[in-house]
Order: structure tokens, then C-alpha cells, then sequence
């Protein structure tokens, strides 16, 4: 039980150091790859999937920062670049490409190499996301509410 829990525990205690020591400010911001190539949906595509893409910016509990870019969406998948600031696992921060399901709902989700699941649901005025990620070690639930944002 000890074990299961120790991730949890170290974030709640990144959580907590990075509000000690900044704030309610984030001790990173997430980085993107220096180009993106994002691509528009085709029209037939329904609104409320095609909505996915473009930049979206937030922050994990209200202090990790977090991207998700959505390159390319249709009705079953969707080109996406997951990104996270700096923890203890990754104290530059980092980005990976990945493949997103996308269901009704709409959401659009995936697990990662380590088990741990992504969801992504669009709220229904189409300009909001709610994130999800599950931890497979721990069963811990994470959150994250992320804003469309535009990129130079």
C-alpha cells in the first residue's frame, strides 16, 4: 500500500512546495515543439469533434502547466502533442506525440507507455476542456480544466 501510494504522495508534495515557493504560480511552463501542424478538420466533420482542434492551454490541479495540441481530428482518431512542465520526472518539462480514440461526447483520449490514461471531454460551449489523467500505479485521479490558445 505504501509503494502504490508514493507517487501520489510525491506530486501532492510537488503541488505543495510549488505553492510554498511561487505562489499559486507554476514552477515551469510546458514547452511545444517549435513548429505545430495543425491541420482543419474536414467539413463533414461534427462541430463539437472538430472544436478539439487547435492549441489548448491549462494546468494540472490548478498548478502543473499543461498543453494539448490537437494537429489533425476526425471521427475515430486524433494527431495530438501532450504536453507537461517541470516535476520531479521530468524537471525540463517535455512533450511526446501521440494517437488519441475519439468517442461521443465528445472526448478524445489514450494511455501512455506507463498505463496511465488520458481523457480529454469538450464542454458543451465548445471553448473549454476537462482533462482527466488516471494513474495506473496508483488508481489517483488528476484534473485539469485547459482554455483554447492562440500560437505565433
Amino acid at each position: 500500500m505504501v509503494k502504490s501510494c508514493s507517487r501520489a504522495f510525491i506530486f501532492c508534495i510537488f503541488a505543495l512546495i510549488s505553492i510554498l515557493l511561487n505562489g499559486c504560480a507554476s514552477t515551469s511552463t510546458a514547452p511545444l515543439p517549435q513548429s505545430l501542424n495543425i491541420v482543419e478538420p474536414s467539413p463533414d466533420i461534427p462541430e463539437e469533434i472538430a472544436a478539439f482542434c487547435g492549441v489548448w492551454k491549462g494546468r494540472w490541479l490548478g498548478l502543473l502547466d499543461t498543453y494539448l495540441v490537437v494537429e489533425e481530428i476526425n471521427y475515430n482518431k486524433a494527431k495530438v502533442i501532450y504536453s507537461i512542465g517541470q516535476t520531479y520526472d521530468t524537471p525540463k518539462g517535455g512533450y511526446i506525440y501521440t494517437t488519441a480514440d475519439v468517442f461521443p461526447g465528445p472526448t478524445i483520449e489514450w494511455v501512455n507507455n506507463d498505463g496511465n490514461r488520458f481523457i480529454y471531454e469538450m464542454d458543451k460551449s465548445l471553448r473549454k476542456v476537462k482533462a482527466y489523467l488516471i494513474e495506473k500505479a496508483t488508481g489517483a485521479k488528476f484534473w485539469a480544466y485547459l482554455e483554447r490558445i492562440e500560437i505565433e
